[in-house]
């Protein structure tokens, strides 16, 4: 188990969490992706949403909306994409739960390093198998953090 979950890992470091990733790596991550859910792979299974209960860093994607960021931010060198997460709250049930899509990115000299604008999607998520969940979006917040001048810090800490 271990053994396929590192594989997992090695084969998507270096990737840029998905937007750098060759065809050949890609390839290598779907390989590695079927081989470690084979583990849980036991027919009528129920998926384990305890286990998934949590919040989870992105390291890989091949989301067309996520990699759109990185690619902006590869065109825009003031763009910084920071952390993103997703947020399971699904602990003590069987059916489903709320998962939250948390989006982390900054514009230097504008907005706070790595955290200066969050983007957050929360929507209800029904299991419709070991493999897919229903998503029922429910709301978009938008936080942002405006990087101030050291002279008007000075002045609104007075």
């Amino acid at each position: 188990t271990e053994g396929r979950k590192h594989d997992l890992l090695r084969a998507v470091q270096e990737t840029g969490r998905g937007s750098g990733a060759s065809p050949d790596q890609r390839a290598a991550i779907e390989e590695a992706i079927v081989s470690v859910e084979e583990l849980g792979a036991g027919e009528g299974a129920p998926l384990d949403l305890a286990a998934l209960d949590g919040t989870w860093r992105l390291c890989y994607t091949s989301a067309s909306d996520v990699l759109m960021l990185f690619e902006a931010a590869e065109r825009l060198p003031l763009l910084q994409v920071g952390q993103i997460y997703q947020k399971f709250e699904c602990k003590g049930r069987s059916d489903g739960g709320i998962v939250r899509n948390v989006v982390r990115w900054s514009i230097e000299n504008l907005l706070e390093e790595q955290e200066g604008a969050t983007l957050m999607v929360s929507a209800k998520f029904d299991v419709l198998s070991k493999r897919n969940i229903f998503l029922q979006f429910e709301e978009v917040i938008f936080l942002l953090k405006i990087s101030l001048p050291a002279y008007l810090r000075e002045c609104c800490n007075k």
